[in-house]
């Protein structure tokens, strides 16, 4: 991993807004948050804090308060050391490890899971194929897409807490014509462990066996 500087929590809010415009939609008065940014504005600040916790609340406040922000780039050395966040349904596409690299012969369209008595479908195929589009040819110097990991030191593993579709397509390409490094934020902290979405939360080995049984039982396919 090539670690370019550090950087802080508010300029990852601006880069990930940016990143996921397009996927939130989000109301296009808001755009000049992301197209006229001033970083050293607290009111704007606040007001892209917002924005992203009402579209990724969920991952964000796993993220220990205490963390270290810093902009990296990986490298294909890194690629075993590449999780997905620990989501049901990641868990088949990634060969129910949450490996990145196993989605290259795990990822398959038409998955789905029975999860809480409601059936609900997924196609993550689908949205990486979506994403090809836009990382063909990739060069990390030109462009904007990034990924955001967390890790409870800098030698990782790593989890992909978002951009996950991005990895996997940039992965997938990587395999036709190397593209790295790709871009990336990491945050990282001793306390990262408290992380329900990462590869080494403390309760990890519970959350597998439990796919396991699931998927053993027809209940995530």
């Amino acid at each position: 991993m090539i670690f370019i500087g550090p950087t802080t929590r508010e300029e990852v809010e601006l880069l990930w807004l940016k990143s996921e415009w397009t996927r939130f939609q989000l109301p296009s008065q808001h755009r000049e948050l992301v197209d006229k940014p001033d970083p050293g504005d607290p009111k704007q600040n606040e007001a892209r804090s917002r924005l992203l916790q009402a579209c990724r609340g969920a991952i964000l406040d796993e993220v220990p308060p205490s963390s270290t922000y810093r902009r990296v780039r990986v490298e294909e050395g890194d690629f075993s050391s590449l999780f997905l966040l620990t989501c049901w349904d990641w868990f088949l596409d990634t060969g129910r490890t949450f490996e990145l690299m196993n989605t290259l012969t795990n990822l398959a369209g038409g998955r789905g899971g029975d999860i809480g008595g409601s059936r609900q479908l997924i196609d993550h195929l689908r949205g990486v194929d979506e994403k090809t589009a836009y990382i063909e040819d990739y060069d990390a110097v030109s462009s904007v897409e990034c990924l955001f990991l967390v890790a409870s030191d800098e030698n990782g593993p790593y989890t992909i807490i978002d951009g996950t579709h991005r990895a996997v397509a940039l992965l997938r390409e990587h395999q036709r014509k190397p593209n790295t490094p790709w871009n990336a934020v990491l945050i990282d902290s001793p306390r990262m462990t408290s992380n329900r979405w990462h590869i080494e939360y403390h309760a990890a080995p519970q959350i597998l066996a439990e796919l396991n049984a699931l998927a053993d039982q027809g209940k995530i396919w």
